[in-house]
C-alpha cells in the first residue's frame, strides 16, 4: 500500500512526490508519525499534571504584582469601598449578601489569582460583572486589598 502523501499519481497533483522523495516508501513515514505521537502524549500528560497539581492544593502562579504593597494595599481598599464591594462582601470582607472573603474557604475556584480576577470582571452567581468599570490594574488593586484581610491558616495561602 502506497503512503498517500508520496504518491506518484496523475490524478492526484497536490500528493506528487518531489524529486528528493523518490524512494521513500510508506514504512519511512512511520517514525515522523510516531514522534509525533509521543510529543502530543508528553504534553497531554504536562497538562494533565498541572491541573491535577492545582485541584490538589499546590499553589497556583502568583500572578498579582500588588501583593503584599502597603501602598497598593491602600489603593485597593479605596476602590473597594469606591465599586460599593463593602455592600455584599462588608467593610472588612467579612460577609454578609455575598461569601466571606478573609478565610480560606472559596465558594467558586480556587482562590487563585486568576480565578479572583476572573470572578471580579465576568461576575459570577449573583456577583455583576465589573469590567465595563474597572480596569485590570484597579482589580489586581482590589485583589491585593482582599489579600490582606486574610486571617485563615498561613500554609492554605495560594497566592
Amino acid at each position: 500500500m502506497e503512503c498517500r502523501y508520496f504518491r506518484d499519481d496523475e490524478n492526484f497533483p497536490m500528493y506528487r512526490k518531489p524529486p528528493s522523495f523518490s524512494r521513500l516508501r510508506c514504512c519511512d513515514c512511520l517514525p515522523f508519525v510516531a514522534r509525533s505521537l509521543v510529543g502530543l502524549y508528553g504534553l497531554l500528560l504536562v497538562w494533565v499534571a498541572l491541573a491535577h497539581g492545582q485541584q490538589n492544593g499546590t499553589a497556583p502562579q502568583k500572578i498579582n504584582p500588588y501583593t503584599g504593597k502597603a501602598e497598593v494595599i491602600a489603593e485597593g481598599e479605596a476602590l473597594y469601598k469606591k465599586f460599593n464591594c463593602y455592600a455584599c462582601h462588608g467593610m472588612k470582607g467579612g460577609g454578609g449578601m455575598g461569601p466571606n472573603l478573609t478565610d480560606e474557604t472559596w465558594q467558586t475556584g480556587d482562590g487563585s489569582d486568576l480565578t479572583l480576577l476572573a470572578q471580579i470582571r465576568d461576575g459570577k452567581g449573583t456577583m455583576p460583572p465589573f469590567k465595563s468599570m474597572l480596569s485590570d490594574d484597579q482589580a489586581w488593586k482590589i485583589i491585593s486589598f482582599v489579600r490582606s484581610l486574610y486571617k485563615g491558616r498561613p500554609e492554605s495561602v495560594k497566592w
